[in-house]
């Protein structure tokens, strides 16, 4: 009897180690498992956010190549181009900034998480490094738009200078021209009246003596007479005038061998102006009395 109980003590004794070794066996694996679980979810989210970092980029890189495109059209910028410039622009530095917050916190997380993951420490490292390239070469694309901008600012400063200059000049050619048409319009203008005596007395042309009064002695129209009495000409249209006068005579001075006057059934026909240069070149008056 005695050696029942004492078997029996010793087996209570067994078990009661045994269920204390799988209780601590238990709970080490519930440990381990519940760090592999917590491992595995570092990693998973470190796996995602670095998805989002590397679709940054490439957002990044293609906003580049937009701007890169925009910037090599000839000529000045459209004002669509400049807003595709400028949205590429505010979507680069807009994905850095997300980056550098979300590689930030990414190697802060692995900091606390206690666990050894080197090739995620490097991955962040290297992602670190394409950051700051990015960063750089952003600083460097916004100096260059800006030299670009100001440039194309000379550009159309200068564009709009000469656009002035060509129409001042223009404006001045214009003037010139203008005036040496008047000139010439002047040069080749000319003014004749033809009446008997007592209406070229009237109109003041000739004087009571039959003398003409109203051109002086250089051909020129004398103060008061006005030019209404006189039909204006273009010398060089103008070659010969209608007379049908009995008698004709020219009171103004005029070079003899430079005109002519016809005649038909007794009477005076025309005065043709054989060298208009000649004839009109003492005055430019022509005063005819016809009776």
């Amino acid at each position: 009897m005695r050696k029942i109980v004492s078997v029996l003590l010793i087996v209570l004794a067994c078990c009661a180690c045994n269920q204390q070794e799988i209780d601590r066996l238990t709970s080490e694996n519930e440990a381990m498992q519940k760090q592999l679980n917590e491992k595995d979810s570092v990693v998973n989210d470190m796996f995602k956010t670095l998805n989002e970092i590397d679709s940054n980029f490439a957002s990044i890189r293609e906003a580049e190549l937009n701007i890169g495109e925009s910037i090599q059209v000839q000529g000045e910028l459209s004002a669509d181009a400049k807003q595709r410039i400028n949205d590429n622009m505010l979507l680069i530095q807009e994905r850095l900034r997300q980056n550098k917050e979300t590689i930030a916190r990414l190697q802060e997380k692995l900091r606390k998480s206690d666990m050894k993951l080197g090739d995620f420490m490097q991955t962040i490292n290297m992602l670190k490094e394409e950051l700051l390239k990015k960063e750089q070469e952003n600083e460097e694309l916004v100096r260059q738009l800006e030299t670009m901008d100001m440039a194309i600012g000379r550009l159309n400063t200068e564009v709009a200078n000469l656009n002035k200059e060509k129409k001042e000049m223009i404006r001045q050619d214009s003037a010139k021209t203008e005036t040496i048409n008047q000139q010439v319009k002047e040069l080749n203008t000319a003014y004749y009246v033809f009446g008997n005596s007592d209406e070229l007395k009237k109109k003041h042309i000739l004087s009571k003596k039959n003398v003409l009064v109203g051109v002086g002695k250089a051909g020129k129209q004398k103060d008061g007479i006005g030019l209404q009495y006189f039909t204006k000409i273009d010398i060089r249209e103008v070659s010969e005038l209608s007379l049908y006068a009995k008698k004709v005579k020219i009171l103004s001075v005029h070079p003899v061998d430079s005109y002519s006057i016809t005649k038909k059934d007794n009477r005076f026909e025309k005065l043709i102006i054989k060298d208009p240069q000649a004839f009109w070149s003492v005055t430019k008056y022509l005063v005819i009395q016809i009776d």
